[in-house]
């Protein structure tokens, strides 16, 4: 499927698209248009930050896994504070799993995004 999209500048913008050699024209008030142009911009710049903010947060979850699994090992822990800790290594563990999904949305909301920004407002 080809597209080509040429934009007429003025009030009022027209934008030509070419798909299957068809022609078909659809004009758009250039400030509505700017407008969808900025507010996406906006999300993608907070999509884009979002999962490595997640990222960095799920980074310190492993870390404190990690001391949780140090203390696990120590032989002198009575069965009290071992299970104390292997309830904070479940809760930890399970954080860490919906973190993991967090990313997986955003990734997948980045490229619907992604998708829609080029196909409705021709922005690559």
């Amino acid at each position: 499927m080809e597209k080509e999209r040429e934009r007429e500048k003025g009030d009022n913008e027209t934008i030509h698209v070419v798909c299957n050699n068809k022609l078909a024209k659809c004009e758009y008030s250039t400030k509505r248009l700017e407008a969808k142009e900025e507010k996406v911009e906006k999300l993608f710049k907070g999509l884009y930050k979002q999962p490595w903010i997640i990222n960095m947060q799920t980074k310190e979850l492993v870390d404190k896994l990690a001391a949780f699994e140090a203390h696990l090992d120590d032989d002198s822990l009575d069965k009290a504070n071992r299970n104390k800790i292997m309830e904070k290594y479940e809760a930890v563990s399970e954080e860490i799993a919906i973190r993991k999904e967090q990313i997986k949305q955003c990734l997948t909301n980045l490229r619907k995004l992604s998708n829609i920004a080029e196909t409705e407002l021709g922005i690559t």
